[in-house]
């Protein structure tokens, strides 16, 4: 006797697969996934709430100065991040609408290369180049050493917080929102523990809660990763990619439309 089966809403990991974005209704994604991008949003805020607030009590009011100073770059970087990562997702997702799996995975490919290559790059010159930096956003000589303490470290952790934030979009739109969040809620706990100890505990001051938010985005990442063990896991990296293919001039047009 053949009994009939309902269709799996879910997978086993409680994933939605892409078989069941088509099946599943669009109010359960939609609040499934606005969710996960909410929280993740807010998250991005407690970071710099955070090392505000343990910055003020901490260090004073020339530390909360000189962080202002600090924050025009850091939004640099998470933009360029969401520029890339939207724009090279949503290439990656019309390939996949379309079957083209080897393609999409080869938008992926490119769009990790060039992220990773060019947060690297800013990231050195940043690091080398702070002091122009800090002046042209406004810094004076009584607060230029405090800014260079924070600044050297975010741009020269650049890479950490690009790679962050633009990993996290691709593992969203490979049916895992709640891993992204779960990294989100991870390492904004972890940052506010580690400015505690790095200020108070340790006095590292301006240099520590860089530091301790440098160090909790390695974190957000080393979860995020956990995704590519998983056997549903459909990114992958497909070389060679070169400048004349398809691939690298159309993810192009993605990115500057993001």
């Amino acid at each position: 006797k053949i009994l009939y089966q309902e269709p799996k809403i879910m997978s086993e990991t409680n994933q939605p697969s892409s078989e069941t974005l088509l099946t599943q209704p669009v109010s359960r994604l939609f609040f499934q996934y606005f969710r996960s991008n909410l929280v993740s949003s807010l998250m991005l805020a407690v970071y710099v709430l955070f090392d505000t607030i343990f910055i003020g009590w901490g260090v004073g009011s020339q530390g909360l100065a000189a962080l202002n100073i600090t924050l025009p770059c850091y939004s640099l970087e998470i933009g360029f991040a969401q520029m890339m990562g939207m724009g090279g997702a949503t290439a990656l997702s019309i390939c996949r609408g379309q079957g083209k799996e080897e393609e999409a995975n080869s938008y992926f490919t490119a769009a990790v290369l060039f992220t990773c290559i060019f947060s690297l790059i800013i990231g050195i010159l940043g690091a080398v180049f702070w002091r122009p930096i800090a002046y042209l956003g406004g810094a004076d000589d009584s607060i230029i050493e405090l800014v260079g303490q924070y600044l050297r470290i975010l741009n020269g952790g650049a890479i950490l917080f690009v790679v962050n934030n633009f990993l996290g979009i691709f593992i969203r739109n490979d049916h895992d929102p709640q891993r992204v969040m779960a990294a989100g809620i991870v390492s904004c706990l972890l940052n506010i523990v580690l400015d505690y100890v790095c200020i108070f505990l340790f006095n590292w001051g301006m240099a520590g809660a860089a530091g301790a938010t440098a160090f909790s985005g390695f974190i957000s990442i080393l979860i995020m990763l956990t995704h590519f063990l998983k056997p549903d896991c459909s990114l992958k990296f497909r070389f060679p990619i070169c400048s004349s293919s398809p691939v690298s001039s159309e993810f192009g047009r993605m990115v500057s439309q993001a």
